[in-house]
């Protein structure tokens, strides 16, 4: 690891391995009532800092190694974290804004004096090879209104912005849940897109990106969220619907579903 002081002054940093920090969306569903380290194995006790304390002086970039022994009947996915510690104080008003020191003075919750460290984990994975395969499956493809009728009646008269939507509220938004499962025997961060064509002229009507999702693990299900202002008028649609788990592994999956003039789902 490279690290580099962009600061005026000397830093003073620990460097360390401890468990792995998930990071899972309010979209991750537990299959058999698993948890997250039911499913992936630590590899914590393998690695070794080689300068768990080291300082940088200004502008210097610093090479921080870390010693990996991976035991010989290791099989599977493993992960662990690798913490970077900056043990050169900070003041709270260094990183505070006025305003915010303000309040937090009215409020006398907070101590501006307090000393703040800051920690920076970075998630490691191990794999062997040949012992870990990607593979998925599209369990389905929910579709939803985001708003309701009465709802959008209610908003369209007062001219209201609503910030989840972005813009004037004039018709509704579809919200596609891509229902993901993760198959295979390692994470994967997969990307993909929803092609929709109108089924009267084949048109394509949008391209849109599903973005990258956090980390799936093995036997994890994730609904993906994706969100499409339709074209204000009665129409039938075909989505076709693609994820990239990555290592050369596609999915596809098809959904046809019409909108009335307000984006609504005909029934």
């Amino acid at each position: 690891f490279s690290i580099g002081n962009t600061t005026s002054e000397l830093i003073s940093m620990n460097s360390a391995v401890g468990q792995y920090r998930f990071l899972l969306s309010e979209n991750t569903i537990f299959q058999d009532n698993k948890t997250p380290l039911d499913v992936i194995k630590s590899c914590e006790s393998w690695i070794v800092a080689e300068l768990p304390q080291f300082s940088v002086n200004p502008g210097e970039l610093k090479e921080v190694s870390f010693k990996i022994s991976v035991p010989q009947n290791a099989s599977g996915e493993y992960a662990a974290s690798i913490l970077f510690d900056l043990t050169t104080p900070t003041k709270a008003e260094e990183i505070l804004d006025n305003d915010t020191q303000q309040q937090i003075a009215e409020q006398d919750v907070i101590d501006l004096d307090l000393a703040i460290l800051y920690r920076r984990p970075i998630a490691v994975y191990i794999f062997i090879e040949g012992t870990t395969a990607v593979a998925g499956e599209i369990g389905g493809i929910i579709l939803e209104n985001m708003l309701t009728p009465d709802v959008l009646e209610e908003i369209m008269p007062n001219e209201r912005i609503n910030l989840e939507f972005g813009s004037d509220v004039t018709h509704n938004k579809i919200k596609f849940g891509i229902d993901f499962i993760n198959t295979g025997t390692k994470h994967t961060r997969l990307k993909g897109s929803i092609v929709i064509l109108e089924q009267a002229t084949g048109a394509i009507t949008a391209n849109i990106s599903t973005g990258v999702t956090l980390p799936i693990f093995p036997s994890f299900r994730e609904v993906i969220p994706v969100y499409w202002e339709p074209p204000l008028k009665s129409a039938s649609y075909h989505a076709i619907i693609t994820l990239d788990l990555g290592e050369n592994v596609i999915l596809q999956a098809e959904k046809e579903f019409s909108v009335n003039e307000k984006g609504f789902l005909v029934q």
